[in-house]
């Protein structure tokens, strides 16, 4: 099982794994995910690991500045993040 920080919330949505802490969300499609790892690659922040099929999960919510290069770098249109209005 996956450690997340503590104030990640993480939950099954439609096919999608979504995490969120209130400030971010990010939303995994469990189906069109191929677990390249690209998505964890190009974060700067390292919020994402993969877990033990390489499937990524988000570990470190707190740490995403929204720069979104997860979502434009997935080959597979597999990741979005979302910034919470205020």
């Amino acid at each position: 099982m996956e450690h997340h920080d503590e104030d990640t919330h993480a939950k099954e949505e439609g096919g999608f794994l979504v995490f969120e802490n209130g400030k971010i969300t990010i939303r995994i499609s469990e189906t069109c995910c191929k677990s390249c790892g690209i998505c964890i690659e190009f974060c700067p922040t390292k919020v994402l690991e993969p877990r033990d099929d390489g499937f990524p999960v988000v570990v470190a919510i707190s740490k995403c500045n929204d720069c979104k290069l997860c979502e434009l770098r997935c080959p597979d249109f597999a990741i979005t993040v979302e910034k919470v209005a205020d």
